[in-house]
């Protein structure tokens, strides 16, 4: 056996094929955002997002990729919190039915201690079902919970959680 390799074989058979290509093309550079280190990963994923800004997937995983580092801060602060919000408000413009950004969303403004801001984006986000009965929301119904229980209505705080567990 050898050395285990990154997922580079491909990368590099990609580029041979067609070298021009490889960084012209926003679906290539949105699987090598998936597969590369988290600094290549952004560039990318960036890259990708401007060649095709119709791509919600891409935009989310660009969003997604940045509030990681964001986290990973020692401090969350709120200016570099503001990077990632307009990411995720990007995959909304693109999609406004993108679930996972509207969770997304709210759990920054609760991790920034914005309870109210949290609780108006999961609500935001649950309208979309109101529009698309068959969309699941129960992460946005988790995030609503969790608010209410912080606050001590424990009554509402039940209704989401049986809502999220439905």
């Amino acid at each position: 056996g050898g050395t285990p390799q990154l997922v580079t074989a491909p990368d590099k058979k990609a580029k041979e094929l067609d070298p021009r290509r490889a960084q012209a093309d926003s679906r290539f550079l949105h699987v090598h955002g998936q597969i590369v280190e988290t600094r290549r990963s952004i560039l990318d994923l960036h890259r990708a997002v401007e060649l095709d800004s119709t791509s919600d997937v891409a935009q989310y995983d660009l969003a997604s990729a940045l509030e990681i580092m964001w986290r990973a801060r020692t401090t969350l602060e709120r200016d570099v919190a503001e990077v990632v919000r307009d990411e995720y408000d990007r995959v909304l413009t693109v999609n406004p039915g993108n679930i996972a950004a509207w969770g997304n969303l709210g759990y920054i403004e609760w991790l920034l201690g914005d309870l109210d801001e949290a609780e108006r984006i999961f609500e935001r986000g649950r309208e979309y079902k109101e529009i698309k009965r068959e969309t699941f929301v129960s992460e946005l119904d988790y995030g609503l919970a969790r608010i209410a229980a912080e606050r001590g209505d424990f009554n509402d705080a039940y209704r989401h959680y049986i809502d999220a567990a439905g």
